[in-house]
């Protein structure tokens, strides 16, 4: 039986959505590692595990989820990494059953245009860069 093109076309935008990301993880130039691979394994009734692999050590990541692949959903932010870390535990609840989830390496997780290597905490838009600043020893003082 022949399907016409009206009954397909999910199928197709699907495939190609997929090659697209794919491609894009794996043809980024200078990407000698290649794109970072996902495993979500189910702990428990009420935890989610997200382990990334193929990563480097100074990458920072955000795990983020949405209900479809449709453009017009957005991505919800869930949690963000610290510095390397690779394996991230999310509390299902009820919200959390369906979904897709992706890991967006970040250079900036908080967004508040303070690099994460300079940043004070990085998952906090609210502290910016980080600064020591010595009170003691003052004025001409030394430590022995």
């Amino acid at each position: 039986m022949r399907k016409n093109i009206g009954e397909t076309w999910p199928a197709l935008l699907l495939a190609g959505l997929i090659v697209g990301l794919v491609s894009i993880g794996v043809l980024k130039p200078g990407n000698t590692r290649g794109a970072a691979v996902m495993y979500i394994t189910n702990l428990s009734s009420t935890t989610l595990q997200i382990t990334l692999s193929n990563t480097a050590p100074t990458d920072y990541y955000e795990i983020q989820r949405r209900l479809s692949l449709n453009p017009l959903d957005p991505w919800t932010s869930l949690t963000n990494g610290t510095q390397g870390q690779t394996s991230f535990a999310i509390d299902k609840g009820i919200v959390y059953l369906e979904g897709f989830y992706q890991a967006v390496n970040c250079t900036d997780c908080a967004g508040d245009r303070i690099p994460n290597n300079q940043d004070g905490n990085p998952l906090d838009p609210n502290v910016l860069t980080l600064a020591v600043t010595i009170d003691d020893p003052a004025n001409g003082s030394s430590i022995p």
